[in-house]
């Protein structure tokens, strides 16, 4: 089964919400192909990192404290390293660049290990997620070589492509992430409790079991 899981890396909810969707994979063994695709929650944003309260408060006002410190609360639930109040707010991208690079050069498994690298480093590791070099040091950990990384970094690769993506998301009505499309018929939106995406899961694989058993383990 393909999922394509629309996210942007400085969104606290996606964090939480491939979280559990991959709890819930594991849990069931249903086989799926997941794919992350591109969305901006703030494409004003510069290169220039703005500590992540300043930014919310000048967006959301006062309530911003309480809400970001919810998301942080059950971030760490969830066993998620979560450094609440300290994350840097820059423009993703070029880390969107980064992601559709893994994911056409090395696969979807390498696409999933980098997405999971980039969120610990912008929600636990105070990290500049539009720093090339932090960029190259995160797809090494995710194994990817860095000379292709560097020279796609300083070249206009794939930002023609990235646009279009970020257009077709908005196109196909994604306006909030994440939002979890799945095998191109069923979208859920938010991060959603584990036994709700295993309960999709469970049903979409049960619909489509003439076409094999559906089941494996999770990347």
């Amino acid at each position: 089964m393909k999922v394509a899981i629309y996210s942007d890396i400085v969104c606290p909810w996606c964090y939480v919400g491939e979280h559990r969707f991959r709890r819930a994979v594991e849990a069931t063994g249903v086989r799926v192909e997941v794919e992350f695709r591109p969305f901006q929650l703030n494409p004003d944003a510069t290169t220039d990192p703005v500590p992540v309260m300043d930014y919310l408060r000048a967006r959301f006002g006062p309530q911003a404290d309480a809400a970001h410190d919810n998301v942080a609360r059950m971030a760490t639930r969830e066993g998620l390293p979560f450094l609440a109040r300290e994350q840097l707010v820059v423009s993703t991208f070029d880390a969107h660049r980064l992601l559709a690079l893994a994911l056409q050069s090395y696969g979807a498994s390498v696409q999933a290990k980098l997405m999971r690298e980039l969120f610990q480093a912008h929600f636990a590791g105070r990290a500049n997620c539009a720093d090339a070099e932090t960029l190259v040091t995160l797809a090494q950990q995710a194994g990817m070589d860095s000379a292709p990384v560097r020279a796609m970094l300083r070249s206009d690769e794939g930002k023609q492509e990235l646009q279009t993506d970020l257009a077709h998301a908005i196109g196909l009505g994604v306006h909030a992430v994440p939002t979890f499309v799945f095998a191109d018929r069923f979208a859920l939106q938010g991060a959603q409790p584990v036994e709700t995406f295993a309960r999709v899961l469970e049903q979409l694989a049960g619909e489509s079991a003439g076409d094999g058993d559906g089941r494996t383990t999770a990347h």
